[in-house]
């Protein structure tokens, strides 16, 4: 009773409870349409119909009334589950009634697929609407035969509230967009076709189509727009640009520049304590960073000693925290080659910054051993997926093993979850260090000016 019933009960009312006619005989449905094989395969399997003229209006849109209906039709098809949907859908008033009921009943409805519907009954839904109304149904009609990582599915931003239907579908082959890069267009209406595509796929493995959406990090970072930025202190600045001389050229591309610099860093310096420690942070005692909190700026040096100079940084300077934070260690490790996770991680943004590229240290725990300690790593946004770059760490692996595996050069922080621990600091950073703006006045103070 499974699949038949749909094709001989229900197949006798239309989607809006009228008389259907046979896929085959459809007026506007030519054999050499791209949908003809999934309308004729969804007629056969009474999951959508036609009208009393003989159409089967392929190009018009899909309201949210008829997604319901065909959802409630595909589950019950497929979980032996036609004579509950028919004692739902009997006499039922208005014609789709027993449809949403029959969803509710099986748990195949979310809440926000629930006001989807208050509101899009009568109107025609967005392709990613429809996508997010089908997530509820059976894992095991998803199962993954795609390789799409996160990020890649164009026009899908991965915080909306549909992202994991729409990559869960591309996954699973249920579609793979409307052009050969992959673009989903979630806001556009969904036609009839359409939807006999995707329904066809889910009913049927075997129609499903294959698409590869992997990110390519080296090609995300060279279309980057660039910023280059100085600090405005123009002795780190000077040795900033020596650095640049030696490892970079102009024909080299973005991703080839980060990756010399974090080489140079991860090669040439070492980890301790800096010897030019006293040197640059001197600059600090009379620190001309004193808004918006004055009180906590009196002697920098004193709290700078600790391991707590990055908090005192954040909490006293606020805004103006990186650039006075980084721009001290960042000379500390230039100057000396020495230096902790601090210095390595502010010397790379500095450098980045300075090529033109966003990015921002953070403090986290990294593990070491059976345990997480305390570090700094720096983080960059790409492609909307945040990466690490870790050169200190890197360094102490490289020296161990005789040889640089880039471990942890852009590496998803998705990916690294073995590796680091507590990224609670991430949004406040990120916001924090967003702009990456120097204060000239204030750097021209601590340059002696």
């Amino acid at each position: 009773m499974k699949t038949r019933f749909l094709c001989t009960a229900l197949a006798l009312v239309l989607l809006l409870g009228q008389l259907s006619v046979c896929a085959h005989a459809f007026t506007d449905v030519s054999e050499t349409d791209w949908f003809a094989d999934s309308v004729n395969a969804v007629c056969d399997l009474g999951y959508m119909i036609g009208t009393p003229d003989g159409a089967f209006s392929p190009h018009t849109n899909i309201t949210g009334a008829e997604a319901i209906t065909m959802l409630a039709r595909l589950h019950a098809d497929t979980e032996g589950m036609t004579e509950a949907l028919a004692d739902h859908t009997e006499d039922t008033k208005p014609w789709y009634a027993g449809y949403i009921n029959y969803c509710m009943s099986e748990g195949v409805l979310s809440d926000q697929s629930i006001d989807i519907l208050n509101t899009s009954l009568e109107l025609p839904l967005t392709r990613a609407e429809l996508l997010y109304l089908f997530s509820e149904l059976p894992e095991r009609l998803f199962a993954e035969i795609n390789a799409v990582d996160d990020g890649m599915i164009p026009a899908v931003d991965t915080n909306a509230y549909y992202a994991s239907a729409v990559y869960r579908a591309y996954r699973a082959g249920i579609t793979v967009g409307t052009d050969d890069k992959g673009t989903f267009n979630p806001d556009r209406p969904i036609t009839r076709a359409e939807v006999a595509a995707l329904i066809v796929r889910i009913a049927d493995p075997t129609q499903r189509q294959r698409i590869t959406l992997s990110f390519d990090v080296k090609k995300a970072i060279n279309c980057m727009a660039l910023n280059p930025t100085k600090t405005g202190y123009a002795v780190l600045d000077n040795m900033v640009e020596r650095v640049l001389d030696k490892v970079t050229t102009a024909d080299m591309t973005t991703y080839e520049k980060l990756l010399a610099c974090y080489d140079y860093l991860v090669a040439n310096c070492t980890y301790g304590r800096s010897p030019a420690r006293q040197k640059y942070r001197a600059i600090y005692w009379d620190n001309p960073y004193t808004d918006p909190a004055p009180t906590l700026v009196t002697k920098a040096e004193a709290a700078l000693v600790g391991d707590d100079g990055y908090y005192y940084f954040y909490q006293a300077l606020q805004k103006h925290a990186l650039e006075a934070y980084t721009a001290m260690y960042a000379a500390e490790l230039l100057d000396s080659m020495q230096g902790l996770c601090d210095h390595y991680s502010s010397a790379f943004a500095i450098i980045c910054r300075r090529i033109g590229v966003e990015c921002f240290p953070i403090y986290i725990n990294s593990k070491l051993g059976n345990e997480y300690l305390p570090h700094m790593a720096t983080v960059m946004s790409i492609g909307g997926v945040d990466y690490i770059f870790d050169p200190q760490i890197e360094g102490v692996i490289m020296r161990n093993l005789g040889y640089n595996e880039h471990d942890r050069f852009a590496r998803p922080l998705s990916e690294t979850a073995h590796l680091y621990h507590d990224w609670g600091d991430l949004e406040e950073c990120r916001a924090l260090f967003d702009v990456f703006t120097y204060d000239t006045t204030k750097m021209n103070k601590i340059n002696g000016k």
